[in-house]
């Protein structure tokens, strides 16, 4: 146990003197020495403490922090009840310093979490027909038709092959179906169709996005089937689009047309200048639209108004073949009005984009990274 008494130095300072007289003054060897001076002071400190009471201070130190069984001595146990509540504050403040650091960690690496948004892919750059997937053959052609005379008709009414044509990243293509009806297949898409319709109804099947000017025929409906919904219309010019659904929706330019899920157990009429978009826990949301930005691919022109640059980056991505990748999630969502024509080179369009001094983009490699 450690006592400790408080000395007040003026005290010491003030205690009396040792008066001498002239004779000793005057004769050093007889003054005392300065160990003897100190002893003194001491001395005269020591009388002036009052010196504590021992047992008092340990039966009151006992009191506050051990209980102690008279009778029959037992182990010290100590008063825990402060502790208790000492090591509750510390740990619910080390769990409060603990969140705080992990959130503001979580955050950090949100915002600059390295976000692929789009990637190459180094499959087939050329364009291919099938029929009943078997017989492959590659379209160096900008548009082929599938209108077939009548006399051909005749002969393979027997036995109707499907006609599957692919487009791969960078390039599209226009086709002419059996029907007369003009459909515009942007890149990396897909259609199958018959090469002659028959029956009540005129089914075709697209991935990707087409533009359609479906010819009218009222005794046969014309019916597109996505992964995501089903279109039926008569006579009608729309863009359709089902790249994945994230973006499965449908624009109509003119006519009408009857939009459904899979099921059937939800239908909307579409009329002009609306769009429809798939949302797969909502249904569909229908909304007015500027049609024009939406089918200017077709005419081979970029054109991106108030669109966010995450969207402008995957359809660079799609049409370039190049990966996209974004350093910070925020950047993603900034709105921006592009055109740019579609045989451009791509550091050209990108550094259109950079000039904009929004955000700093770079091409290295086939892979576009967004700062």
């Amino acid at each position: 146990m450690v006592i400790t008494m408080e000395v007040n130095i003026d005290d010491i300072k003030a205690s009396p003197k040792v008066e001498t007289s002239g004779f000793e003054k005057q004769n050093h060897e007889d003054m005392p020495s300065d160990y003897e001076m100190l002893m003194v002071r001491r001395a005269i400190t020591r009388s002036r403490l009052t010196a504590p009471d021992v047992d008092k201070e340990w039966n009151a130190w006992k009191t506050r922090n051990v209980s102690i069984e008279t009778d029959n001595p037992a182990p010290i146990k100590r008063s825990v009840p402060a502790l208790h509540a000492t090591i509750k504050w510390m740990l619910a403040a080390a769990a409060v310093i603990a969140f705080i650091f992990a959130f503001h960690e979580l955050t950090n690496q949100k915002e600059n979490f390295s976000n692929e948004v789009f990637t190459a892919n180094p499959g087939s750059t050329d364009i291919v027909l099938s029929l009943d997937d078997k017989q492959m053959n590659v379209v160096n052609k900008s548009s082929l038709t599938f209108v077939k005379k009548e006399s051909e008709q005749k002969s393979i009414i027997r036995h109707i092959k499907m006609v599957t044509l692919s487009t791969p990243r960078g390039k599209n293509i226009s086709l002419t179906l059996p029907d007369g009806t003009k459909v515009w297949l942007n890149a990396d898409s897909k259609i199958e169709f018959p090469e002659l319709f028959v029956g009540k109804e005129r089914n075709v099947r697209i991935s990707g996005e087409a533009y359609m000017e479906v010819a009218p025929d009222k005794s046969h409906p014309f019916i597109v089937s996505t992964d995501f919904f089903k279109a039926r219309v008569l006579g009608t010019v729309f863009d359709i689009r089902s790249y994945g659904k994230q973006d499965a929706s449908l624009a109509l330019i003119s006519g009408s047309v009857e939009i459904s899920d899979l099921e059937d157990t939800e239908r909307h009429v579409l009329h002009p200048d609306e769009q429809v978009v798939w949302k797969q826990d909502a249904g569909f949301d229908i909304s007015s639209v500027d049609t024009y930005p939406i089918t200017q691919w077709k005419d081979g022109y970029f054109y991106f108004n108030n669109t966010s640059l995450v969207s402008i980056m995957q359809e660079l991505g799609r049409w370039y073949n190049v990966s996209v990748v974004f350093e910070k999630t925020a950047n993603m969502q900034h709105l921006m009005h592009i055109v740019a024509e579609r045989n451009e080179p791509l550091e050209k369009i990108l550094k259109r984009i950079n000039d904009l001094d929004v955000v700093r983009i770079e091409l290295t490699n086939d892979v576009i990274t967004v700062k």
